[in-house]
């Protein structure tokens, strides 16, 4: 249960002082079927949020895990800012921890906001490791109408998805969903969408626009056959896992996503070096001359700069946001745009 007090927002007009707003996403019972898949929805919907003293503690805890780095700062957080966005529209459309029945909406949500890669395995693995919670709308016979994900990276919440169908989209669902899946981390990130609706509510919520996410597309060279230099050295195993799950190909610094399909890149999804300029022409000299081959890059990573150098086309971009304190480690080169 969280519970929201302070300002809300009705109708884009800012209430002050209005009365405390109780937004549900108590755990609800889940079907039968939910129980099928090893990491499924069914074990975050019996995980309840609403320990927020354990869950604050280990949001505060400062240190390094997963390519992040979170420090203390000074500066006025916005978590409780954030929580007057709870408006009180959301008594009319609950929010709850998503269900296996779920899925399918969801997936059709994150589609129509044009969103790649939100599939059941990529659910299920949010879902198992942080917070999947949908909003649903009883004049709809309670249909869900969007979703928020996030994950714990280094102390932090990673919000790794925030979508609103496209006909509650400016009633506050989003920032209700937003402060619902980020409850009790006083650090937060995201890769902010270009969507026109997305960075004005994260700027709402404290985490402040850094540098762009570069999703780039170039070629492979052939010139070596590939081999494994396992096993993965870093930390984030449990997304490195994922990964194998879906066949990836793990190194001791990389992880790639090989293509059979010649209509789809090969993807490096994840790469931690010291040594970037090297360590991408080892990886690239095993994937097939002219095979495109697609990457997540940081826009300040001198690997950005360097894959441009050589040809690499920026195809899209996200935008990094953070509160104060939230810094990714400059060995984190490749990423997942949701996952981090």
């Amino acid at each position: 249960m969280v519970v929201v007090g302070g300002n809300v927002v009705v109708g884009g007009r800012v209430v002050v002082g209005a009365s405390v707003v109780v937004v549900d996403v108590e755990v609800l019972d889940v079907d039968a079927a939910g129980s099928a898949s090893p990491m499924s929805l069914l074990q975050a919907a019996r995980a309840p949020t609403s320990n927020v003293t354990a869950t604050r503690r280990r949001a505060n805890e400062v240190g390094r895990a997963g390519g992040v780095h979170v420090t203390p700062s000074s500066l006025t957080d916005r978590a409780v800012q954030l929580k007057s966005w709870c408006e009180a529209v959301t008594m009319l459309v609950p929010i709850r921890h998503a269900r296996r029945a779920d899925v399918a909406a969801l997936v059709a949500i994150a589609e129509e906001g044009e969103a790649p890669g939100v599939d059941e395995g990529y659910l299920d693995f949010v879902a198992a490791q942080g917070r999947l919670l949908v909003a649903c709308d009883p004049e709809q016979d309670n249909a869900v109408v969007g979703f928020a994900g996030s994950i714990p990276i280094g102390g932090a919440a990673m919000v790794t998805d925030l979508f609103v169908g496209s006909r509650r989209r400016g009633a506050g669902v989003g920032g209700a969903l937003l402060a619902a899946v980020t409850d009790g981390f006083d650090r937060r990130m995201t890769c902010s969408s270009a969507h026109p609706a997305a960075l004005p509510a994260y700027v709402r919520a404290g985490l402040e626009p850094q540098w762009p996410v570069l999703v780039l597309h170039g070629h492979g060279t052939g010139s070596a056959v590939p081999t494994i230099d396992g096993p993965w050295r870093h930390d984030r195993h449990e997304l490195i896992g994922y990964y194998e799950s879906l066949g990836a190909e793990v190194g001791a610094d990389h992880v790639l996503q090989r293509s059979t399909d010649p209509r789809t890149p090969h993807r490096v999804v994840r790469m931690m070096s010291d040594q970037p300029a090297v360590d991408i022409d080892r990886i690239l000299a095993t994937v097939p001359a002219d095979d495109t081959v697609e990457l997540c890059v940081p826009a300040p990573s001198p690997l950005a700069a360097l894959l441009q150098t050589r040809g690499f086309a920026v195809v899209d971009d996200d935008l990094f946001c953070a509160t104060p304190g939230v810094h990714l480690v400059p060995q984190l080169v490749v990423l997942h745009r949701g996952l981090l």
